[in-house]
């Protein structure tokens, strides 16, 4: 597959300047009522109990069994949190909470994805972007941390989340990936109907910092890159937490959550039968299942895959065994094998590398 000139500038513009764009499609779920925090402390994998406004984290819900329902990003305001969900998964995740509200408990559920949009600014320079285009300073705000300004009237929450940053390219050193922050990374929410004039006002205030707008394409080839797993793909009830790599979302000292004893007992025994893992691979596999071999042998299967200029990208799961960068692999789909080889493990596994 040869990809445009447009794909490449957006490529580009994403790993030396700043690039715009819409993933309005994640859900955002408002939290109110006095027991929000402790009720996404027994729904969730991370210490909620610590949050204070301003603040925010990732945790994921699990099922009883500790299979993945979604990953979340949590921010923290003064009365309420706004809970990220993966894209198109905002009526799943709010009926899942939903059943498990108890007769007292004092919390309310608003879907607030219809009526808001969101914008993703990455790239180095997305700071540079943000004083420019909204007269307010974000560079120095922690990841997960936010704050809020107005523009056009309307109120605007900035949110600092993970960065694009390509691991698989150009980290070799550490053999870890995923959730880089070598780049900066911004959400943008407002209201749905200044998201329009937000995002002309991005571009020409940016223009002079080299911003592209960045589509579909370019972003899917950029997250699988930096090691960041999507629902749907890398992440479902087919998989635990921490075989995703998402320990950074998972507390080991919290209270009691749903699936917290299947989690506790994989970490303690040191268990993983699997981990995610970034790839490098020869050239692009065809269509349809992609299985991961060592000497012949099947040890996992392709998750993601995606072409970058410097070449094909992907992520998928293999036994923990063999879990460790510069371990030979093939691809093998429709009767064709194709070399490949670990670039990272995703997340900060102990039992990583």
């Amino acid at each position: 597959m040869k990809h445009s000139v447009l794909y490449e500038e957006e490529i580009r513009a994403a790993c030396q300047a700043v690039t715009v764009t819409d993933r309005s499609l994640m859900g955002r779920l408002r939290i109110a009522g006095r027991d929000r925090l402790d009720f996404l402390q027994r729904m969730s994998t991370n210490d909620m109990s610590r949050l204070t406004p301003g603040q925010g984290c990732v945790t994921v819900l699990t099922t009883a069994i500790g299979r993945i329902v979604d990953r979340l990003t949590v921010y923290a305001e003064a009365e309420t949190l706004l809970a990220l969900t993966s894209e198109g998964q905002a009526e799943l995740v709010r009926r899942w909470l939903s059943r498990h509200i108890f007769f007292m408990d004092q919390v309310t559920l608003t879907d607030e994805t219809e009526t808001t949009g969101l914008l993703a600014l990455y790239g180095p320079r997305a700071g540079e972007l943000v004083q420019a285009a909204l007269g307010v300073d974000a560079t120095a705000l922690p990841r997960y941390a936010w704050q809020r300004t107005f523009w056009n009237g309307a109120e605007v929450t900035i949110a600092a989340t993970e960065a694009l940053t390509p691991l698989a390219l150009l980290s070799q050193s550490s053999g870890r990936g995923g959730m880089g922050d070598e780049s900066g990374a911004f959400y943008l929410i407002a209201p749905a109907e200044v998201v329009p004039g937000l995002w002309a006002r991005l571009l020409d205030a940016g223009a002079s910092l080299g911003v592209r707008p960045m589509g579909e394409e370019a972003y899917e080839a950029l997250r699988i890159a930096a090691g960041q797993p999507r629902f749907g793909r890398e992440l479902s009830e087919e998989y635990i937490p921490l075989e995703a790599g998402l320990w950074d979302a998972v507390s080991f000292s919290k209270g009691c959550y749903i699936g917290q004893e299947i989690i506790a007992r994989m970490e303690s025994r040191g268990k993983q039968a699997r981990q995610l893992v970034g790839l490098r691979l020869a050239a692009l596999p065809p269509a349809g299942e992609v299985i991961l071999q060592a000497s012949g042998q099947r040890i996992g299967r392709l998750t993601s895959v995606a072409r970058l200029p410097e070449g094909v990208v992907g992520l998928g799961y293999v036994r923990t065994a063999y879990a460790t960068p510069g371990t030979p692999l093939s691809a093998v789909a429709a009767g064709q094998e194709i070399a490949a080889e670990i670039s990272f493990v995703v997340g900060s596994s102990p039992l990583a590398g």
